[in-house]
């Protein structure tokens, strides 16, 4: 069989394989369809079939809606119901069967280095992450090194003094040149282990940093002290043969007894050691030590992850796991572009628990403020966009119905802002307050508590909590439109999900942008209605 020919006035439903591409019939007898078509959502969708038609049906089929001459939705069938319909006729209902963003459900998310190696049981994407596409290699360059001891850095931290030999501080300046406050270094180094071996961790960071192996964090900094560059970590560590990755973050701030905003020389320093059968360091025994082999980013951007490509590269591992869902589905964004070639945007670090949370989920999350993803039904095809939509507010008009127009019921909701000022909290335990200023001015200081994960990260809280600041200091309007049975503007046809468009807003003041498409058919099979719901175009 061929791919239905497309272009009828009425909804059609079609038949894929579970494959989503194979196609099997078209379900002419389909009554009663219904669907929900939402951005970075699964979405449903409804319909009922005579039992007679209905033997194709199986567990995971893929079935498919057409509309004004192209396939627009498409829904996975995970369940149905039969029942005895007035007319005598046995149906078989498939209701809220989930869209085919669904599909990513089937994976969730696996540590970096597989089941083969000990884990932690979150996941964090940013520096700390293996080398990939995510890495930029132009914000990483050879660190300047520093005298062990020596310079402006002064004593060795006491416990070291054994094994002081061979360290140098490293920075992306020089270690002993005096930074500004906040200053943040990023490093990391490559090593590999022939065998599996018992090691220890000493390290230390002026004025304080994280570090990561293997992107487990085994070092949270002590931002209690300004000082703690004096003293070491002496972390005890059990490592696999093979190859591993060892990341830091080192931040700057002011001491105590000086004022705010005077410059201090920032830097890091670790080594990697064995140890004897008492868990001590054997001198000279090192694996690695902070030195030139490094490399280090200045921070400025932040090397971290754009939120799509956290989602292409877990679809991609569990494509090479060979999970069902996302095997279904190709990707057509990349980590420099969107599906529309529009360069990304964002970039942050982000964590997630390993093992607990499906792909699906992780689509949703990573969409709440910045980007927008979508399966195309017609190609299998998962799509994301720094925000989709165009602004067709110029040529695209619903108007209300006494305007001689084509909506035929429209609800508008406003919502005032709902805070001015986020509290986030790092993975060590430090909150971090990000305030609205012109918010704070205007209205009040009003608080809100935002979760960000396990985050070590102060740009990625900051620039979380600054999207949704944004978006509570921007007035809320939401609005449900209920067309009359006159054709005007159609949603996928002169506008899509993500548009923005003219429609009476509150109070009939401003644009909206759609969000959500609901689409039904009524008894007959022929009327169709679209119910939009739109949100205020802050844009």
């Amino acid at each position: 069989m061929t791919d239905p020919v497309l272009g009828t006035e009425r909804p059609a439903v079609h038949l894929y394989a579970s494959d989503g591409t194979t196609f099997i019939s078209d379900l002419t007898t389909a009554r009663n369809i219904q669907w929900l078509h939402e951005l970075s959502k699964p979405g449903t969708a409804s319909f009922e079939i005579p039992l007679a038609d209905a033997g194709d049906i199986a567990d995971r089929c893929i079935v498919k809606f057409s509309w004004k001459g192209a396939i627009r939705f498409g829904v996975r069938i995970t369940s149905e119901q039969c029942s005895l319909a007035v007319d005598g006729t046995r149906w078989v209902k498939f209701d809220n069967q989930p869209g085919l963003l669904s599909l990513l459900s089937d994976a969730v998310v696996y540590p970096e280095n597989g089941l083969n190696r000990r884990s932690a049981q979150s996941r964090s994407f940013g520096y700390m992450s293996k080398d990939g596409d995510w890495r930029d290699p132009t914000e990483w360059v050879t660190p300047q090194t520093a005298a062990f001891g020596g310079g402006t850095h002064g004593p060795n931290p006491k416990a070291l003094l054994p094994y002081d030999r061979n360290w140098f501080w490293i920075g992306y300046t020089d270690p002993d040149t005096s930074q500004p406050v906040d200053t943040v270094n990023f490093f990391r180094k490559a090593f590999t282990l022939t065998d599996a071996a018992d090691l220890v961790l000493i390290t230390s960071a002026d004025n304080f940093g994280d570090v990561y192996i293997d992107n487990e964090q085994v070092v949270t900094a002590d931002r209690t002290g300004a000082t703690s560059w004096f003293n070491a970590q002496f972390i005890p560590l059990r490592l696999d043969a093979g190859d591993h990755l060892i990341a830091a973050k080192c931040q700057n701030t002011s001491y105590t007894w000086t004022p705010p905003g005077a410059l201090n020389p920032m830097a890091f320093m670790a080594t990697l050691m064995f140890v004897d059968g008492n868990g001590q360091p054997i001198r000279d025994s090192f694996v690695i030590h902070t030195d030139d082999t490094w490399e280090v980013s200045s921070g400025v951007p932040e090397p971290g992850w754009g939120r799509a490509w956290v989602l292409h590269t877990l679809v991609t591992e569990a494509q090479a796991r060979g999970v069902l869902g996302p095997s279904l589905l190709t990707m057509d964004f990349d980590v420099t572009q969107d599906s529309d070639s529009v360069t990304w945007s964002d970039r942050g670090e982000f964590t997630f628990d390993v093992g607990t949370v499906n792909l699906s989920d992780i689509a949703t999350q990573l969409a709440e403020s910045l980007v927008d993803f979508d399966v195309a039904a017609d190609t299998m095809t998962l799509q994301a966009w720094n925000r989709r939509g165009s602004d067709l507010s110029a040529t695209v008009e619903l108007k209300l119905g006494d305007d001689d127009g084509t909506l035929k019921s429209y609800d508008t909701t406003r919502t005032t802002a709902r805070f001015t000022s986020v509290l986030t909290q790092l993975a060590d335990g430090t909150w971090i307050d990000t305030l609205d200023t012109a918010g704070v001015s205007a209205t009040g200081l009003i608080e809100v508590g935002l979760n960000i994960g396990s985050t070590s990260s102060l740009v990625t809280a900051a620039n979380v909590a600054r999207a949704q600041l944004a978006e509570s200091a921007a007035i809320l309007v939401s609005s449900t439109a209920k067309p009359s049975v006159l054709e005007g503007a159609l949603p996928y046809v002169d506008y899509s999900l993500g548009d923005s468009i003219t429609v009476p807003a509150h109070r009939n003041d401003g644009t909206m942008r759609a969000r959500v498409l609901s689409i039904t058919v009524d008894g007959s099979g022929d009327t169709v209605q679209a119910w939009p719901e739109f949100v205020m175009d802050n844009s």
